[in-house]
């Protein structure tokens, strides 16, 4: 597993690549070639580190096997046999989040290893504190618990009528939740609060609501000053999403919602597609957790780019401070930090490496969506 996320990491500083102008199409290459691992090689690599070393059982038998002994469903056969045999990765709705849950308790997956399976496998972060079945799961790995002992407190659980209404922000949840040490404080803590596990994550609407305001400015600014050096002038809304959309990626909006049609035939794998920030996405109410973490990364690269040479002076210092930055942000609001394995965190992080990340994060953009 360290091997692989090294070997995308160093695909990040592939000289190769650099040689003048950054080739689009290798680059290209890299993100829809066989580069990225599937759901289902990761897992191999999770299951083979959990297999007694004379077993000769392949890996997706191993886990029907672990399934079938702790009588435990996690999916149907066909499921399961797609993601080993035909790359197929579960979406990051709440039912295959669980799926994915079933899984480490079949395979008896410490705390760390779970993370390890929702970030590498499923490209996503493990133990949301605002679903409380989760909050169970992870309070049941915690303590070496089984898939069944989880179902049972999960059927204990019963709001209360009137529940306390006081919102916890999600670091604070979470720091009340690692004290909790008994099956039913944990209950009785779920039971008075549901309020907080009814809400989607406060802290990261609050931080993308700002960023859309931050990145709004440098978009006038942007434009202004592409407008005084031409005789282009942009005379649509400049305080819409479109005009956003339109500036940070120098593509203009088109279809159903606003390029949400033309993205689904983008030329990109479609860990990037799924739910790339759009306007239709920059004006949801409730964005699920992948929409929101995905707006922070866009936006608060934007922001970073376009001012970068004001608040660095030394450019070689440039990817490291924008990595460790975001990284700093998408942990503060409760997201995993960028993945190397994370085809949308690659993308990011390879513009980022470039001397130009603005011009080439939109010439690629351009390219797979025929803008050029």
């Amino acid at each position: 597993m360290q091997a692989y996320t090294q070997w995308m990491e160093n695909k990040i500083y592939d000289t190769d690549l650099m040689d003048g102008e950054e080739d689009i199409d290798a680059l290209l290459g890299i993100l829809n070639g066989n580069e990225f691992r599937t759901f289902g090689e990761i897992l191999e690599d999770i299951i083979s580190q959990k297999k007694p070393k004379d077993c000769s059982l392949t890996c997706e038998a191993f886990l029907n096997r672990r399934a079938e002994e702790k009588n435990i469903i996690i999916a149907d056969k066909r499921t399961i046999y797609s993601w080993f045999k035909k790359g197929v990765r579960p979406r990051k709705g709440r039912e295959d989040r669980y799926t994915v849950f079933r899984i480490a308790f079949a395979l008896e997956l410490s705390t760390d290893e779970t993370a390890r399976l929702f970030r590498n496998a499923l490209l996503d972060r493990a133990y949301n504190p605002r679903d409380y079945k989760e909050v169970i799961y992870y309070y049941c790995i915690k303590n070496a618990k089984e898939y069944q002992y989880a179902e049972k407190l999960i059927k204990l659980v019963h709001f209360q009528e009137e529940p306390t209404d006081v919102t916890i922000y999600t670091n604070n949840l979470i720091l009340n939740l690692e004290e909790i040490h008994d099956d039913l404080e944990l209950i009785e803590f779920i039971n008075i609060n549901k309020h907080n596990f009814e809400m989607s994550n406060i802290a990261a609407k609050k931080e993308v609501k700002k960023l859309l305001e931050d990145a709004k400015g440098v978009a006038n600014k942007e434009r202004a000053k592409i407008e005084s050096s031409s005789n282009y002038t942009y005379n649509k809304n400049k305080d819409s999403m479109n005009f956003l959309y339109e500036t940070i990626t120098a593509c203009g909006v088109t279809g159903t919602g606003g390029t949400r049609t033309i993205f689904k035939n983008a030329e990109l794998p479609k860990e990037i597609k799924s739910s790339f920030p759009q306007p239709y996405i920059f004006a949801k109410e409730n964005p699920t957790f992948e929409e929101l973490r995905k707006e922070i990364i866009l936006l608060f690269s934007y922001i970073f780019w376009i001012n970068a040479d004001e608040q660095i002076d030394n450019a070689s210092d440039i990817f490291d401070y924008y990595k460790d930055e975001l990284d700093s942000l998408l942990y503060s609001v409760g997201f995993v930090p960028l993945y190397y394995g994370n085809p949308y965190d690659w993308l990011f992080l390879r513009c980022a490496f470039s001397e130009r990340p603005i011009e080439l994060f939109r010439d690629i953009l351009g390219k797979v969506l025929n803008e050029q």
